[in-house]
């Protein structure tokens, strides 16, 4: 007759807010809690953890009550190992439980392996649980006006009686879009229904008004009303501008531009605008040759806007614009006459209408070499660059890839002067970049927010050109 010495010790992680099935979804970003219960009544032995690339983990110090750094797994797997007796002292409650937070940036396949070992031969024991997951993550694309398919999304404006596509990118692709739900606050509605990565919205009513729209992962632990993904629009009806072109002779006498031409860059001018609820309509197409502009002498711009603005009957809210062959830039602005050079299309008329009306500044990547010291933009786009486009207030959730450089972004906004493009926004917020201002008739570049958001500007009228 002998007696045999049995031992137990058991773990079990678990999402507090798991579902019945072991594989749930949850939102990259996020916070997720997490709790580990150890059943080891053992006196000794080692808690260890081993995370998956892009996984952080905290747990609650019940001494201090802050979450302290486990690990954080950027480029390679976390790890984690402390001693039994430091475990419990520090992180378990009187039940042998701890309470972890859970943060995965990845969105694919993911998962933290817990595991104890310990007691002394022969009851040496190890037992090990496993909590997997898979990650959904949301951005939102910083484009409204794409050139390739005419397809305005994500606009800070939204016509009256008109409709306009709103965008958001879900990854995994395997990520359901019955899954995504629209919500929101205003005077609009869903022509097409409110599921998906893409909705159409139509702005109803007869006034302005400021919208809001939230984002829903339906099934996704770690969304709330705090982190969800939401963008901000207003609706407005169309402020319908008045131009007149002038049209200069080229060589040999030909006009630089014909009516045609210019019907069809007004068409692209007008699909970029609609992002800032402008209407842009030719009322007259002059062929003329101006005897004071003078071809060889580009000096002289500023006095000759001005005797144009002394002799010209420019009504009110109306552009002249003037076809000029001495004008060296795509475009330039004076203030209710616009200088366009003879290929300027409808991308560069868009630019200068901005400046006429609501006084947008130019924004670039770098200063020119050539005005001196140069300054370039460094580092990637940011919350604390574009903090009214971003899209959320909780400073976990980053709405946009931050991988993507903000000098890059730049160069896909209708303020930013360029000759090619193949996507034209205008940001809801002003925008972190490098920009100019006229100082005693010399440019001055500075670094930081340049003016060129339009419910920014909308929320503080002052400024533009009546």
């Amino acid at each position: 007759f002998y007696r045999r010495r049995a031992t137990c010790a058991w773990l079990r992680a678990s999402f507090d807010d798991a579902p019945t099935n072991n594989f749930p979804w949850i939102l990259c970003g996020a916070q997720i809690p997490v709790t580990l219960e150890t059943g080891v009544r053992l006196p000794s032995g080692t808690i260890s953890v081993v995370g998956a690339i892009g996984v952080t983990l905290r747990a609650l110090n019940r001494v201090t009550g802050q979450r302290d750094y486990l690990f954080s797994s950027s480029t390679s797997n976390g790890n984690y190992s402390v001693s039994l007796l430091v475990w419990r002292s520090i992180y378990c409650d009187e039940d042998g439980n701890a309470q972890l937070f859970l943060t995965a940036e990845k969105s694919d396949q993911g998962t933290v392996s817990f595991q104890y070992e310990g007691g002394a031969e022969p009851y040496h024991i190890v037992c090990q649980s496993t909590l997997a997951w898979r990650g959904a993550k949301v951005c939102f694309e910083p484009v409204s006006f794409q050139t390739v398919t005419e397809d305005l999304y994500n606009p800070p404006c939204v016509i009256l009686g008109e409709s306009a596509t709103f965008r958001i990118e879900v990854s995994p692709a395997t990520f359901p879009n019955t899954d995504i739900v629209w919500r929101g606050s205003g005077m609009f509605s869903f022509p097409n229904g409110n599921l998906g990565r893409s909705v159409q919205v139509a702005a109803t009513g007869t006034e302005a008004n400021w919208n809001s729209l939230n984002v829903s992962l339906s099934g996704v632990l770690g969304m709330t009303d705090t982190n969800r993904p939401r963008l901000e629009f207003v609706s407005l009806p169309y402020w319908d501008v008045n131009a007149i072109f002038w049209v200069l002779s080229g060589e040999n006498n030909a006009p630089l531009v014909t009516q045609p031409q210019i019907a069809l860059r007004m068409q692209e001018t007008n699909k970029i605008l609609k992002q800032a609820s402008v209407r842009v309509s030719v009322t007259d197409v002059v062929y003329t040759n101006v005897p004071y502009i003078v071809r060889t002498d580009y000096s002289n711009i500023v006095s000759v806007v001005d005797r144009i603005k002394l002799e010209a009957d420019i009504p009110t809210n109306t552009i002249l614009f003037v076809f000029n062959p001495n004008c060296k830039d795509n475009g330039e602005s004076f203030k209710g006459v616009v200088m366009l050079r003879e290929d300027a299309g409808g991308y560069t008329i868009a630019h200068e209408t901005m400046h006429e009306l609501f006084d947008m500044q130019d924004v670039f990547p770098e200063s020119p070499e050539e005005e001196g010291t140069q300054i370039v933009l460094e580092g990637n786009m940011s919350r604390s660059w574009m903090k009214r486009d971003w899209g959320s207030n909780d400073p976990a959730m980053n709405y946009y890839e931050e991988t993507v450089p903000q000098a890059d972004w730049i160069h896909r906004l209708l303020m930013y002067c360029c000759d090619e493009y193949s996507a034209v926004g205008i940001p809801r917020g002003n925008i972190h970049g490098i920009y100019y201002k006229w100082v005693n008739g010399d440019k001055v570049w500075y670094k930081g927010p340049a003016k060129v958001g339009l419910l920014d500007h909308l929320e503080n009228g002052n400024g533009g050109n009546p």
